[in-house]
């Protein structure tokens, strides 16, 4: 199994144009949406492909080893861990107009860096059924932006990852965004999140799941964003969150919190099974 470290260093690598920023999450109660986003757009601009889209629905397709390692990660090893998935946007909700990209997300502390290229539908079924995607022409065109040697690199990297944690699909995840950016600065907010497992959890399995010492830290996050509806505000910066928002999110959400997605679904799914 290649070693986290060496996973980040292949994932920079592999980046001419590296996504790397620094991450925070706060949770804002829906009820302070109209003043968050009059904020927002007092100090940024929509961030999106096409200047008609109001906001994404977002399906992201998580993968794990089927004994979970990547969940057990997050928990186990905050100073280093990663997730990888394929990634759908619907502008305005508009699924026909969706593009498919695979994103691996290696996190070292609060720093994110994110490796990704798009996908044709043929590679994304390839990565479903676990099998390596095939460097093609076809690739070549889901990535005209990209250099030869770089998507090269990517997909190395991506296969490589695949096969020596023995990833496979295992939920989806869904949600509204709203993006914003300006300056190095990008806030995103999040909200309507649902999930559904793609594989069933084996009983053994589940079992160890819950036995672990991070299963009650999995279950306090899921319930702790379940308390109240809540927006996921993600603010990916250089180094210091501004001081305008940084003095919002202090009065409306308090410190920031570590929240994953791809581990909510899952405690839900492990929780679930004991009802």
């Amino acid at each position: 199994m290649a070693a986290l470290s060496v996973v980040r260093v292949r994932a920079r690598a592999a980046n001419e144009d590296l996504l790397r920023r620094f991450e925070d999450k706060y949770f804002v109660a829906t009820e302070y949406r109209a003043e968050l986003l009059e904020l927002l757009g007092t100090h940024l601009a929509p961030s999106y492909l096409t200047q008609d889209t109001r906001y994404n629905l977002i399906e992201s397709l998580y993968f794990d080893a089927d004994c979970f390692t990547l969940f057990q990660l997050h928990f186990q090893s905050p100073a280093e861990r990663f997730k990888l998935r394929i990634r759908r946007y619907a502008p305005n909700g508009d699924w026909e107009r969706s593009n498919a990209l695979v994103e691996l997300k290696v996190k070292e502390g609060r720093v994110s860096d994110k490796t990704r290229f798009g996908l044709s539908d043929a590679d994304a079924r390839e990565l479903l059924e676990g099998r390596p995607v095939v460097f093609s022409g076809e690739l070549r065109s889901q990535n005209p932006t990209l250099k030869k040697s770089v998507l090269r690199e990517r997909l190395a990297l991506l296969n490589s990852v695949m096969a020596s944690y023995e990833l496979k699909p295992k939920c989806r995840v869904l949600y509204q965004r709203q993006s914003f950016e300006k300056d190095g600065i990008r806030v995103t907010l999040d909200e309507g999140l649902r999930s559904e497992m793609v594989a069933v959890i084996p009983g053994e399995i589940a079992d160890g799941l819950r036995g672990l010492p991070c299963y009650p830290a999995a279950l306090a996050m899921r319930s702790r964003f379940q308390r109240a509806p809540f927006l996921v505000c993600e603010v990916k910066h250089g180094r210091e969150v501004p001081s305008w928002l940084g003095r919002y999110v202090l009065a409306r959400a308090g410190l920031n919190t570590r929240f994953s997605k791809y581990c909510y679904a899952i405690a839900g799914a492990l929780d679930d099974r004991m009802a």
